[in-house]
């Protein structure tokens, strides 16, 4: 009994593997066949060089390069936090011509009277250029005594950063935690493999000894 309970625990373990296998094929859950591998599994030993997997995980990690765009972004929304602080300096060209007159003028034809005379078109001041006139200016806003908001802004951005930071702090520290058990698990199923091929070579042993004595 104890020997027929494994060999139904171990079953049980072999669907369970094969559904895992179907999900990952998206294949339904059951079909009436058992999937397995026809050819026997490889028993040479897949080794990782740790301090190579472990930065390629770090920047191949979708999750990982998405949370540092959001702290490239934050540090970014710090920077213009900060320059609201600074004085501006504008300097402002402008340069426009007129149409003054009595009438707009739009779908008639210009009859050439000139502003400021009656029946004037604004069109036609426009068209000829009477009225012109341009502007060079500096535009000075010296920085604001106290600056509650701005400072305010600052700090909002320096609490986000910082909690952005700690996010992908705590998210490289996961993916190591679990690489490295990824890691531990294969060596732990190496071992096993060689534990078990070497327990069916004794089986069989075992086997064709038993026939033997049966036999004779």
């Amino acid at each position: 009994f104890s020997f027929r309970a494994q060999v139904e625990s171990t079953l049980r373990d072999v669907y369970s593997t094969e559904n895992n296998l179907r999900f990952l094929m998206g294949l339904s859950s059951s079909d009436g066949r058992l999937i397995r591998p026809i050819d026997d599994p490889t028993t040479a030993r897949v080794a990782f060089d740790w301090n190579e997997i472990l930065p390629e995980a770090l920047y191949r990690t979708p999750e990982l390069r998405r949370q540092q765009w959001l702290i490239k972004r934050g540090e970014m929304q710090l920077i213009a936090a900060r320059h609201q602080l600074l004085p501006q300096v504008n300097l402002t060209l402008l340069y426009r011509w007129l149409g003054l007159g009595d009438d707009f003028g739009l779908g008639h034809e210009r009859n050439g009277i000139n502003f400021p005379n009656a029946g004037s078109q604004d069109i036609g001041e426009l068209t000829g250029g009477n009225y012109q006139e341009s502007r060079v200016g500096v535009e000075f806003v010296p920085t604001k005594i106290g600056a509650r908001r701005e400072l305010a802004g600052i700090r909002n951005a320096q609490l986000n950063l910082a909690r952005q930071s700690a996010v992908l702090e705590e998210m490289e520290l996961s993916l190591s935690h679990t690489l490295a058990q990824a890691v531990r698990d294969l060596d732990t199923q190496y071992a096993l493999a060689q534990t078990h091929f070497n327990r069916l070579n004794a089986s069989e042993k075992e086997v064709e000894s038993t026939l033997t004595l049966f036999e004779n």
